[in-house]
């Protein structure tokens, strides 16, 4: 049975023992992209990478509202049937016009 996005736990597990709060992650990349691998260098050299791979490979990248990046062993497909949000337009944030 599957739950819908409101029924559905705040935290949500990424594999490997980790989990990460639905409310903070924008979106879900895959880690494979020239654009993503250079996301993943630029907060790298910020220190804003935390990987949650437990020493193994990338497969997607989670990019959460605060700026971090995670670094994360499951694809984008499993994460998304976990209820995260997945691809570039995913959730994006409204600015007001000044």
């Amino acid at each position: 049975m599957a739950l819908s996005l409101t029924e559905a736990p705040a935290l949500v597990r990424v594999g490997f023992g980790n989990f990460v709060a639905r409310a903070r992650v924008l979106s879900v990349l895959s880690s494979a992209p020239a654009p993503v691998q250079r996301l993943i260098r630029h907060a790298r050299e910020e220190g804003l990478v935390i990987d949650m791979t437990a020493g193994r490979r990338t497969r997607a990248v989670a990019v959460l509202d605060s700026g971090n990046i995670f670094l994360l062993g499951l694809t984008q497909r499993e994460l998304g049937t976990r209820g995260l949000p997945v691809g570039v337009q995913a959730r994006r944030r409204r600015t007001r016009a000044s």
